[in-house]
């Protein structure tokens, strides 16, 4: 039995990401063409579990480049981790549709805790970065808030991280 090699992924919220001035951040369409880029570059390295946290920007986005590829690459296992089973209920009507499908594609769903809780995404998080073997984060090396943590996780547990721009050079 072979070792199947898993990547998630970790980045900042839009809010977060385009609060920068415009002509410094990425679009999303952008921000979506990096994300393929790395994803192919996974594929090509081996990688066919992807982990998805599910949460509104980079995750979201990610999965959303990620499902046009099972296509041509039909191995492709896509995991969405939820913090919490009523998760998707908190979303905005921009996102929610989008999140459902994800859901539609995906080829299991883990539950980090059974309620609403800071912890439990934390511990999706962590889950994530358990399961695989490289981490692709979209982070602007603050010390604080979920992507952040994320990081120092994967680090600390010897992860790869694949680091993407968060601003245009």
């Amino acid at each position: 039995m072979s070792l199947s090699l898993g990547v998630c992924f970790t980045g900042h919220r839009p809010e977060r990401l385009l609060s920068q001035p415009e002509d410094l951040v990425f679009s999303e369409s952008e921000m979506k063409l990096l994300l393929h880029n790395e994803i192919l570059s996974a594929l090509n390295d081996g990688f066919f579990e992807f982990y998805c946290g599910m949460a509104p920007g980079i995750d979201i986005w990610a999965a959303e480049v990620l499902i046009p590829l099972m296509d041509q690459f039909p191995h492709i296992r896509l995991t969405a981790v939820l913090p919490f089973p009523t998760h998707g209920l908190t979303l905005s009507d921009v996102w929610f549709p989008r999140y459902r499908y994800i859901l539609a594609f995906s080829d299991r769903i883990i539950f980090a805790s059974d309620r609403s809780s800071r912890q439990a995404y934390l511990i999706r998080n962590r889950i994530m970065v358990d399961h695989s073997q490289r981490v692709i984060a979209v982070y602007d090396g603050s010390s604080s808030g979920g992507t952040a943590y994320t990081c120092r996780y994967a680090q600390k547990k010897g992860k790869e991280i694949r680091f993407l721009p968060v601003r245009k050079a």
